[in-house]
């Protein structure tokens, strides 16, 4: 085999390789997608149910409800890791630094001990660049778990808005995030901005 086509032909298999790896990929990522936007669906359906006494929807929001999201992507998925220090501040139920990577930063949010839901149980409240925007201007919430070796899995996929969004009479304020809790980007997933249909538009 001459030289010109042996390149022919390992251009050939490069392309071959390539488009084998796009098609993993494309086919992981709708696979993803499929998966959140069934986890979406239930749970709207068990918030649209009237007797269901757990739901924040009051009951005259339930019939014809829907909670607008961001199309969910891996992207918004990333390994993180619970670390203590020194500076750490001093508020109630603190667990920690929360160290991760996305979109190309280095970024760090506090995380709370969520004990009724169990030792290993993260609350994780944040702002982002889609605060008062897209999404609601007290911030969302995100809930992980973390694992014996300290890291965890955060997805913003999941992220969702606070209860008091929905039935303020009900749950009245909601946490705010801390101060430290303010994400340099914009979090383009999970829940977005609600508003009543009784709402004045």
């Amino acid at each position: 085999m001459n030289t010109r086509k042996f390149l022919l032909v390992t251009a050939g298999l490069l392309v071959i390789f390539l488009a084998a790896v796009l098609a993993n990929l494309d086919s992981g990522e709708e696979a993803f997608a499929a998966q959140v936007q069934a986890e979406r669906a239930q749970l709207l359906k068990a918030w649209q149910n009237p007797g269901n006494d757990k739901s924040p929807i009051p009951q005259s929001e339930r019939a014809g409800l829907v909670i607008p999201h961001y199309p969910p992507a891996l992207q918004w998925r990333a390994e993180a890791e619970l670390k203590t220090d020194a500076a750490l501040p001093q508020l109630p139920d603190v667990a920690g630094w929360v160290h991760f990577q996305l979109q190309g930063k280095a970024l760090q949010l506090l995380a709370f001990r969520e004990r009724a839901t169990g030792p290993d149980a993260l609350f994780i409240p944040f702002y982002d660049a889609t605060t008062g925007r897209t999404t609601y201007g007290g911030g969302r919430y995100l809930n992980a778990r973390v694992r014996k070796d300290g890291c965890l899995t955060l997805d913003f996929n999941n992220a969702y808005n606070p209860y008091c969004v929905y039935d303020p009479a009900r749950y009245g304020s909601c946490p705010l995030p801390p101060a430290q809790n303010r994400l340099p980007l914009a979090i383009e997933a999970g829940q977005q901005l609600w508003k009543p249909r009784q709402a004045a538009y």
